[in-house]
């Protein structure tokens, strides 16, 4: 769920995260696992740069986990603040056409609990999407998302190389009124190693 504050030029957001997991394994035996529960807390707030005239907008965010869930070899555990992000957006209008683009960066700093450490690395994003206004209140996106990630590390050994993968994008926002709005987006994502799917069912809602 998002909350978020409109204050001038600055909108403060909170979101909260709570997810379902389905992983299937072919190994020598085959095996599935489900897992569901809280992921995390996120604050942040957007500052508006400039609005959008006769030449796109330009909008700056900051955010970070104040709170995350994180799956060790023993436990979960709650860590505090140890993720942040910075995004840049750009979008302009050409009615009913709305052509964005998104730069982002993420840092993960290390993660520990008794004995054991995880280090995930840190990503570069770069995502151009095309919003279509379907009517007043209704609206499609498609788009794609790139991004560069360094080396994961779990007890201080390298698990994961860096590299780079692209996502498809789709997604679909209901305005409910005013205030409310749902969003539901799908990100598909292939790599060498592996093949996921993300749904997010999201309500926003501007105080």
């Amino acid at each position: 769920m998002i909350f978020i504050i409109l204050l001038r030029n600055i909108y403060d957001f909170s979101n909260i995260n709570f997810f379902t997991s389905t992983t299937h394994i072919n190994g020598t035996a085959y095996s599935s696992e489900f897992e569901k529960g809280f992921n995390n807390l996120n604050i942040g707030f957007t500052y508006e740069v400039k609005k959008e005239t006769d030449t796109p907008s330009f909008l700056i965010s900051l955010s970070t986990d104040a709170i995350e869930r994180v799956k060790f070899s023993s436990r979960y555990k709650s860590v505090y603040f140890r993720s942040y992000s910075i995004f840049a957006t750009s979008y302009y209008t050409v009615d009913p056409i709305v052509f964005m683009i998104n730069a982002g960066y993420r840092i993960n700093k290390k993660k520990s609990y008794k004995d054991e450490s995880i280090d995930n690395g840190n990503i570069i994003s770069l995502s151009p999407q095309i919003y279509f206004a379907v009517n007043p209140y209704t609206s499609i996106n498609l788009g794609v998302k790139y991004e560069y990630h360094s080396k994961d590390k779990i007890n201080n050994k390298v698990v994961s190389n860096s590299g780079s993968d692209i996502s498809y994008l789709f997604g679909v926002s209901y305005e409910i009124n005013f205030k409310d709005t749902i969003n539901f987006d799908y990100e598909k994502k292939d790599t060498s190693t592996y093949t996921s799917s993300t749904i997010n069912l999201s309500l926003s809602h501007k105080f």
